[in-house]
């Protein structure tokens, strides 16, 4: 299931950083303002 994860500062969110390391250990945590401004781009298709 494909899921966004944001985090208010950078390191700011250990608890949703360590849920990541056990359940999806190649995903970050993305920057807000990154995302409202556009420049997280995400495939037209996931993968199955």
């Amino acid at each position: 299931m494909p899921a966004l994860s944001l985090e208010r500062e950078a390191g700011s969110a250990q608890k949703l950083r360590a849920y990541l390391a056990t359940w999806s250990p190649a995903a970050v945590p993305l920057d807000p303002a990154a995302f409202a401004a556009g420049t997280v781009g995400f495939p037209a298709t996931m993968p199955k």
